[in-house]
């Protein structure tokens, strides 16, 4: 039923109205049927559907679905050369664990999966990732590598100064990055990077870059989101996502070699300069461990520097966050 609902919803994703006896014709299913299909899309997808008696079904808002024949328009003839495949679907429990889940092959180009929602989306230390259908970019990228694990310690930072790029260039100003791997606006969590690598210590190795990026979520489908959130259609620029989503991916065919082949040292002006929590007070929290320092950016393999009582610590993981009583906001 849920494939079923997700198909109807594309053939009302435009906003006009379909009566309900040409969607069961082009079907071959009962008018009865259409109409749970309906109430399931209302109740599951949390998307409204206004109902007229003889106009039949349209959506109160019209649904910016992505389209891999758009995406591959958006892209320049060398980034498609780069990619293995596209694909978009309408539900994953994971784009990272399809991914990695062996149902895929990665080679040396990038294989590139997009899905409308997920049903176990996961964000850092596996917080769930509330995923409403068709309000975000829910995507991941895998590749294959022949390059020790050690190498990749700077790499979530370098996806996130790519994504910033990228909305930059597409006229959303004012995004900033949380180290390791969140984009922030106004204080507030815009999106965020899911790196996974699989394979031998030495190399070669499996990476997935994981992403979620708010893009039409709004309070009525981020009531389970523990933290403020912001959504880029609040910021200056048209959110239109299958060109959100091509220049992500341009971003990141672009960054992504010179990281490989040279690692962070090259990328790290251009993160101090996104960096939103450089000289504030902070929380770090290292498994059960919790301290308090003061952050002061990034190194050249993009560890964080944290200042404890005069000793200068270089953390490679953790959660850092903003002490609440510097007045600061958001981080």
């Amino acid at each position: 039923m849920r494939d079923r609902c997700a198909v109807l919803l594309r053939d009302l994703a435009d906003g006009r109205f379909c009566s309900g006896a040409s969607l069961a014709a082009r079907y071959g299913i009962s008018r009865t049927t259409i109409a749970q299909c309906i109430r399931q899309i209302e109740d599951s997808f949390r998307i409204h559907v206004h109902k007229v008696p003889g106009r039949g079904y349209r959506l109160t808002e019209p649904v910016d679905l992505l389209l891999p024949d758009s995406i591959h328009s958006n892209l320049s003839a060398d980034d498609r050369a780069r990619l293995a495949a596209l694909e978009v679907y309408d539900h994953l429990d994971s784009t990272n664990s399809y991914l990695l889940s062996g149902r895929v092959s990665l080679e040396k180009h990038y294989h590139v999966v997009f899905a409308e929602a997920q049903t176990a989306g996961r964000g850092r230390n596996g917080r769930e990732w509330v995923s409403p259908f068709g309000r975000n970019i829910l995507m991941s990228v895998g590749w294959r590598v022949d390059c020790p694990m050690r190498r990749l310690g700077g790499l979530s930072l370098v996806v996130g100064l790519a994504v910033v790029e990228a909305l930059e260039a597409s006229g959303f100003p004012g995004i900033g990055l949380k180290w390791p791997n969140d984009l922030y606006w106004e204080g507030r969590k815009l999106g965020g990077i899911l790196v996974e690598v699989a394979g031998e210590a030495d190399g070669p190795v499996s990476i997935v870059v994981g992403m979620g990026l708010n893009c039409h979520l709004d309070s009525a489908h981020g009531g389970g989101i523990g933290q403020p959130f912001a959504s880029l259609k609040e910021l200056p620029g048209t959110v239109d996502r299958n060109h959100i989503a091509a220049a992500i991916l341009s971003a990141l065919f672009r960054g992504l070699p010179l990281y490989m082949e040279s690692g962070f040292e090259r990328f790290r002006a251009e993160w101090r300069r996104l960096d939103i929590l450089a000289g504030l007070e902070v929380n770090v929290l290292r498994g059960k461990d919790k301290s308090t320092g003061v952050y002061l950016g990034v190194d050249s393999t993009g560890s964080a520097l944290v200042n404890f009582g005069g000793q200068i610590h270089a953390l490679t993981g953790g959660e850092i966050s903003v002490r609440r009583n510097t007045g600061a906001s958001g981080a």
